[in-house]
């Protein structure tokens, strides 16, 4: 009788995580696009962030320039010219380091014309 009740509860435990949904995955990243193909256009909000962001670099608000180009990134993740403007901004503040990060991040996304800005900042 006692081996019967925990066979039961066993089983009843068995189908009951049976049935229960299977746990989400998250999400998978975004892959960036085959190399030659350039990521769509950019949309009209990241490229006037990415002008503000280029103004305000010029003019010395390095701290501006990276927070409205962090938005532009994050708007379009996937547009190279957010990531040439990053690389400049970067080395104009003495960081080489990340500026050639950014330029090598920013090859995976380019086509054309800005691929050679990208290389040059390398």
């Amino acid at each position: 009788m006692v081996s019967r009740l925990v066979l039961t509860t066993v089983l009843a435990g068995l189908l009951a995580a049976c049935s229960a949904p299977a746990p989400q995955a998250p999400a998978p990243a975004p892959e960036p696009p085959s190399s030659g193909r350039e990521a769509p256009g950019p949309n009209n909000a990241s490229m006037g962030l990415i002008e503000q962001a280029r103004r305000a670099r010029l003019a010395g608000d390095y701290e501006r320039a990276d927070g409205l180009l962090q938005r532009a990134q994050r708007v379009e993740p996937r547009n190279a010219r957010v990531y040439l403007e990053l690389s400049r901004l970067y080395r104009e503040k003495g960081d080489l380091e990340a500026a050639r990060h950014v330029a090598e991040r920013g090859l995976l996304y380019c086509a054309g014309n800005s691929c050679q800005l990208l290389r040059e900042e390398l």
